[in-house]
């Protein structure tokens, strides 16, 4: 299920896979229980949706990726024991959703000639760019950042755990981040912008919420906001979920669904932020 690869359009310096649905490995010297961790993108599908799948760790256990959300995700699943087949030890995954096709799309002289012929003939559920399995000192010795607020930079922290956030900032109508809060009395901020496409009139409802309690519920218009919020308390490690009530499409030929883009979001103190 794993195309050849190529270079990433977010990231040339680095290299992406297009994914089908269903993909095994072979462990070597594995550990009692790892965690599978999957970084992939479907920024680039250019459906309209930009769905992320509903991916699945399977070893002797079954486990859902905690995956939300549109355009990319860094997750880590729980813990799984691969499964001993003929003396190997293996892992799969399995994305929970169909390959696709990329749209047809001609222009100038391709809509009158060979318009029956696709462009990329490939069938995607997304792009993979790193699919790894990682033991549990690995996973308990990552840092996790105390912020974002470099797009697309910082989502290349291998510490950080996001989904549902496309690779320039913008995000739908779910997405959360994995964040450290070193100092119990660190505010969290949020800084984005509403955008104003075709209707004035728009009106989405932020929720926000810090290791499932919610923290904030606001209404915001088109312009940008800013958010300064006491989370409950918690451990070092927190999930910042931001939850939209609506979102838009982005003009032709974009047409990715988005509700706000996002300039920063963590724990700081920085009177700047």
């Amino acid at each position: 299920s794993l195309y050849p690869l190529e270079l990433d359009f977010f990231f040339p310096q680095t290299t992406m896979a297009g994914v089908g649905r269903h993909l095994l490995f072979e462990v070597l010297n594995p550990s009692e229980k790892g965690r599978l961790v999957l970084n992939m993108t479907a920024s680039l599908k250019s459906d309209g949706e930009n769905k992320l799948p509903p991916a699945n760790a399977i070893g002797k256990t079954r486990e859902l990726f905690p995956i939300i959300g549109r355009g990319s995700a860094r997750v880590f699943s729980a813990p799984v024991a691969p499964q001993v087949i003929d003396g190997g030890s293996y892992v799969a995954i399995d994305m929970g959703a169909e390959p696709k096709a990329f749209p047809n799309v001609k222009t100038g002289l391709m809509k009158v000639y060979g318009s029956e012929i696709p462009a990329d003939s490939r069938k995607l559920v997304g792009y993979g760019r790193d699919i790894s399995l990682i033991s549990p000192q690995e996973y308990a010795g990552l840092t996790p950042p105390n912020l974002v607020g470099s797009f697309p930079t910082d989502l290349t922290n291998r510490s950080l755990e996001y989904s549902g956030v496309y690779e320039d900032g913008w995000l739908s109508e779910a997405a959360f981040f994995g964040l450290s809060q070193l100092n119990p009395a660190t505010p969290l901020v949020i800084r984005g912008t509403i955008p104003g496409l075709s209707d004035p009139k728009f009106v989405t409802e932020l929720q926000v919420l810090v290791d499932g309690k919610e923290v904030a519920q606001r209404t915001l218009k088109p312009g940008d906001f800013k958010l300064k919020l006491t989370p409950p308390e918690g451990q070092k490690r927190r999930r910042i979920d931001l939850r939209f009530s609506k979102w838009q499409n982005l003009p032709d030929p974009d047409k990715r669904p988005v509700a706000a883009k996002l300039s920063l979001i963590g724990f700081t103190t920085d009177e700047k932020n």
